[in-house]
C-alpha cells in the first residue's frame, strides 16, 4: 500500500514538473520577444552618431529606428496572437522576418556611419559612432532567434478568417507605428513641419492611413462574427 501510494505520489510530481515545464516553454518565446523588442525600442532611442566630439548626439528615431520600432512592434502583436484559439501559430516567425530585416538595414547602417567616420571630407564634423546600432542588433538577433525556443506544437484546426484578421492587424499595427512616429514624433521633436511633411503622399501619411484602414477593417471583422456568434 505504502509502495503504491509513493508510486503515485512520484507519478503525480513528475507530472505537475511536466506542467510547468511545458507552460515555461510555451511562454519562452512571447518573453524572448518582448524582450527583444524592448531591446530594439532602447537602441532607438540611445545615441546611434554624435558630431562634434560628443557636443551633438542623434539617435535613430528619426531615421530607420522608427521603422525598428514599428517591425518589433508588429513582431509582440503577432506573438500575442498566436495565444488566440483558432489562429495559425505560425504568425509566429513573424519575429524571426523582422529580427532579419532590423538586423540587415541597422548593419547596413552601422556601415554607413563607420564610412562617414573615415570620410577625410566629414573631419570638420568630427563625427562618431554611439552605442545604439549595436543595441538595437542585439534586439534583432533576439527576435529573430525568439521563435526557435519552443518546439512546433501539433497542428490545431486552424481559423483562416481569424488568422487573417490577425495578420491584418500585425502589418497594419507596423505601418501605423511608423507612420505616426514619421508623421507626429517628427514633427513634434522637430518644433515644425519637417521636410516632405505637408506632402499628401508622404510616406508618414501613406503608412498611417494604411495602417489605420488595415485595423479598422480587421476590427470591423471582429466585430461582425462576435455580433454573428451571438444570433
Amino acid at each position: 500500500m505504502a509502495l503504491a501510494t509513493a508510486q503515485i505520489t512520484g507519478t503525480t510530481g513528475a507530472s505537475a514538473r511536466s506542467l510547468q515545464m511545458g507552460r515555461w516553454g510555451s511562454l519562452l518565446p512571447h518573453l524572448l520577444i518582448l524582450a527583444g523588442a524592448a531591446t530594439v525600442l532602447v537602441g532607438a532611442y540611445t545615441t546611434w552618431a554624435t558630431f562634434y566630439a560628443g557636443l551633438i548626439a542623434r539617435n535613430g528615431v528619426a531615421g530607420h529606428g522608427k521603422y525598428f520600432i514599428a517591425l518589433a512592434a508588429a513582431a509582440v502583436l503577432a506573438s500575442l496572437l498566436t495565444n488566440v484559439r483558432g489562429v495559425w501559430s505560425g504568425l509566429r516567425w513573424t519575429s524571426l522576418l523582422a529580427g532579419i530585416a532590423i538586423a540587415i538595414v541597422a548593419y547596413r547602417d552601422l556601415r554607413n556611419l563607420d564610412s562617414l567616420i573615415l570620410d577625410p571630407a566629414a573631419a570638420f564634423y568630427l563625427p562618431g559612432r554611439g552605442d545604439g546600432l549595436f543595441i538595437v542588433i542585439v534586439g534583432a538577433v533576439i527576435l529573430a532567434a525568439a521563435p526557435f525556443a519552443t518546439r512546433t506544437p501539433a497542428a490545431p484546426r486552424i481559423d483562416w478568417l481569424r488568422t487573417g484578421i490577425g495578420a491584418s492587424l500585425v502589418v497594419g499595427a507596423g505601418m501605423l507605428v511608423s507612420g505616426l512616429y514619421g508623421e507626429y514624433y517628427l514633427h513634434f521633436a522637430s518644433g515644425g513641419h519637417v521636410a516632405g511633411h505637408t506632402e499628401t503622399t508622404s510616406s508618414a501619411h501613406l503608412l498611417t492611413a494604411g495602417g489605420a484602414f488595415l485595423m479598422l477593417a480587421a476590427t470591423h471583422l471582429v466585430v461582425v462574427s462576435l455580433v454573428r456568434q451571438r444570433r
